[in-house]
């Protein structure tokens, strides 16, 4: 449903998938390499057929990108799993530490937040060496 991609200086976002016509709704920013606090929120479509879907970006409490009109209902039937970390091949002269302090997730549309104080939230922990 959404992708984070980091190439070189630059978080990609490709942030919204549409059942009928593939990913669309990609904007990038410039990062530095400092931590950083991203949220999202994707709203499913109401129906099959339509395509009133939405999903918003935030990069460090700031609205980065708001996407709608989208048509993502029969992509929520199948989301079953979260994928974190170098998913495929890395850009050459790509290098450093990937770091996931926590992964929070709820299904009832409020923010998260940087901490996890929401008590029906779920968190995940991992971190990943990129070499």
């Amino acid at each position: 449903v959404a992708h984070l991609v980091l190439t070189g200086d630059l978080f990609v976002f490709k942030v919204v998938t549409h059942d009928d016509a593939g990913a669309f709704c990609t904007n990038s920013v410039p990062v530095a390499t400092t931590e950083h606090f991203l949220e999202c929120h994707i709203e499913q479509a109401a129906t099959g057929i339509s395509a009133d879907g939405r999903g918003r970006w935030w990069i460090n409490g700031y609205l980065l990108q708001t996407c709608e009109d989208v048509d993502n209902y029969d992509r929520f039937e199948d989301l079953a799993h979260v994928r974190l970390g170098l998913l495929s091949g890395r850009d050459p002269g790509t290098s450093g530490t990937f770091s996931l302090d926590e992964l929070a997730a709820n299904d009832d549309g409020s923010e998260i937040g940087e901490k996890t104080a929401n008590p029906g939230t779920m968190a995940f922990y991992r971190r990943r060496r990129v070499v």
